[in-house]
């Protein structure tokens, strides 16, 4: 006795015979008090998490950042989920200068690889009124685990927004106006009165620095003209015209004239732009293959269609939808073909998978009660209605049950139509309620089956003739239609 005693308490023997105590258990953090600072509540057992992954999410790839209009910076970059699986977010920086020790975070994006960046449009360049100032951008990815990892480059993006196209028109217009040329355009010629017509013709060299040459016509003090300005650093040339029209000679004068300015209005009938910047307007059919990236890469197939890395809108309607991977918030979809995609929570209406092969698991659960020494009791019933050309139902049923007053047999029944199809012999232990089950695939006709669940006591042999009180029960029923 005194051997046994030490070597549990560890005084003698091995210490790995030592006896292992509650104290053990909760210290080591293997368990811990139902009861806090009670002992006598019991003991819940700690079951570990999974350690974090504190690796370090890669460099982001794809990174752009592209100014716009209404004081916006428009920033991209691939999806942070095709990189690693723990992304949390991405953080957006931005800096003044070209150094990202001195850039902040202005906003994270959790879910997609989008970001608008809303910079104020009157804050204007310090090295020009015409501009609006600009910035140096980049992002970093973050996981779940709270680790950032580098941003995509060393080096930032630097991008600017688009002038309000207003304001762009005001400020040019204010500076011509002030010209040599304007001037020399709009000044009424010495000598002529407000009802006469003259045309006069003006060639200036200015102290050899600048020259100027006007040609005015002059009718009842209404000036029209055009001109041309030099100062060694910038030229100019003005047309002062209510319309002005370019026409192809040998055409005939009812020909559609491929550029017209009329009443302050631009009209042009065809044109080639390499890039540009609209702020609005009204747009008629437009023929795809014509559009192209900044990377001077086509955003359309040869078929025609648009294709694009990413696009961004508050709600899109599509008839057929095929995509590889698609991360999506919130979607309502009529028709997709989806390659890969991977769901954490799905509710689904009415599912479909292989033809026809599953239905979605219909389940019941019934109410606890007993079963009285030597009968019956109908725990739970479910009518099952299966097409041709099925292959049966699939049951499951669970029932916690236990023994009133000794350990005593059971049995647990289903039936289909009032026929039984599958039955399992039990031992129930006195006041210990343990779980007896089934799982059984029952061959059924087309149409509705009734299956009904049945807990029995025995009449005859070992344990027989003892009450059994059972918990809810439950029932799955899975139907295979081929």
């Amino acid at each position: 006795m005194a051997e046994m005693l030490e070597t549990g308490q560890g005084v003698r023997g091995n210490k790995l015979d030592r006896n292992l105590t509650l104290r053990d258990l909760v210290e080591g953090g293997l368990a811990k008090l139902r009861i806090p600072g009670n002992a006598d509540g019991g003991l819940e057992i700690v079951v570990p998490t999974q350690p974090p992954d504190l690796s370090r999410p890669p460099v982001p790839t794809g990174f752009a950042a592209v100014g716009t209009f209404f004081g916006m910076v428009n920033i991209s970059w691939d999806m942070p989920f095709e990189a690693y699986g723990n992304h949390a977010f991405t953080n957006i920086y931005r800096s003044e200068t070209d150094n990202f020790a001195n850039a902040t975070v202005i906003g994270r994006e959790a879910q997609g690889g989008y970001y608008t960046d809303y910079v104020r449009n009157d804050a204007l360049d310090p090295d020009s009124e015409l501009e609006i100032q600009g910035h140096y951008y980049w992002i970093t990815f973050v996981s779940t685990s709270g680790v950032e990892g580098a941003p995509n480059s060393p080096s930032g993006t630097f991008a600017k927004p688009l002038p309000d196209a207003g304001y762009l028109l005001e400020q040019l217009s204010g500076q011509l106006g002030e010209s040599e040329l304007e001037q020399a355009l709009r000044s009424r010629l010495d000598g002529i009165e407000r009802n006469e017509t003259a045309i006069s013709q003006q060639q200036v060299v200015i102290q050899g620095l600048s020259a100027l040459y006007t040609l005015k016509l002059n009718v009842n003090g209404y000036i029209s003209g055009f001109g041309a300005y030099n100062d060694g650093r910038t030229a100019d040339f003005a047309v002062l015209a209510d319309r002005f029209w370019i026409a192809r000679p040998g055409v005939a004068a009812s020909a559609v004239k491929p550029f017209m300015v009329v009443d302050g209005k631009v009209y042009i009938d065809s044109a080639f732009i390499r890039e540009a910047s609209i702020q609005e307007g009204q747009l008629g059919p437009i023929t795809f293959g014509k559009i192209f990236d900044p990377a001077g890469r086509p955003v359309t197939s040869v078929g025609g269609k648009l294709k694009a890395d990413y696009i961004e809108v508050d709600e899109l309607l599509a008839a057929v939808l095929r995509a590889d991977t698609a991360f999506i918030r919130n979607a309502h979809i009529q028709d997709a073909a989806i390659t890969n995609a991977k769901i954490g929570n799905l509710e689904v209406d009415t599912l479909k998978i292989a033809g026809n092969a599953v239905t979605i698991p219909e389940s019941v659960t019934g109410r606890a009660g007993n079963v009285a020494a030597g009968s019956t009791s109908r725990l739970l019933g479910r009518y099952i209605n299966m097409p041709e050309g099925s292959s049966g139902v699939i049951v499951m049923v669970t029932v916690p049950a236990r023994a009133e007053g000794s350990n005593c047999s059971a049995r647990l029944l289903i039936k289909a139509n009032g026929q039984a199809v599958s039955m399992r012999h039990f031992t129930l232990l006195n006041a210990y309620m343990s779980s007896i089950s089934i799982f059984e695939m029952v061959p059924v006709n087309p149409g509705t089956t009734l299956f009904e669940v049945e807990l029995i006591s025995p009449t005859d042999g070992p344990g027989a003739n003892i009450p059994i009180a059972y918990a809810p029960p439950t029932a799955v029923f899975i139907g295979a239609k081929r």
